[in-house]
């Protein structure tokens, strides 16, 4: 149950960071940045952490709050789908076709990097 607390209160806090990422890109934006900035920047630190943690021992709770918690709440999987789609739906597929593609390598980019990174 402890842990189940943890990932909750993990979870809050990445919601709220990610909110504080959007409102400090602000919506001027024709392009979706906040949540792709989010996106890669969850990549990167699920990869770093991961290894760091099992090398470091961190307790399993505490990964679990950070990996599912934060992180879970931080990037965004939904809103990535969404913008994508009303992009490809509404006449802009070439924009479309950027993001999903930048949002894909970028995330994989990111990850392998903090993955590299937190060995």
């Amino acid at each position: 149950m402890r842990t189940f607390f943890l990932v909750i209160l993990g979870g809050a806090a990445g919601t709220g960071v990610r909110y504080l990422v959007a409102l400090m890109m602000g919506s001027g934006w024709r392009f979706p940045v906040a949540t792709l900035a989010v996106n890669i920047a969850g990549s990167f630190v699920i990869g770093f952490v991961v290894p760091w943690a099992i090398r470091s021992a961190l307790p399993a709770p505490l990964l679990a709050a950070i990996t599912t918690g934060f992180l879970g709440g931080f990037t965004t999987y939904s809103a990535f789908n969404y913008e994508l789609t009303v992009m490809a739906t509404s006449g802009q597929a070439a924009r479309a076709l950027v993001y999903g593609v930048m949002t894909v390598c970028g995330c994989f980019v990111a990850g392998l990097a903090g993955l590299h990174f937190g060995r």
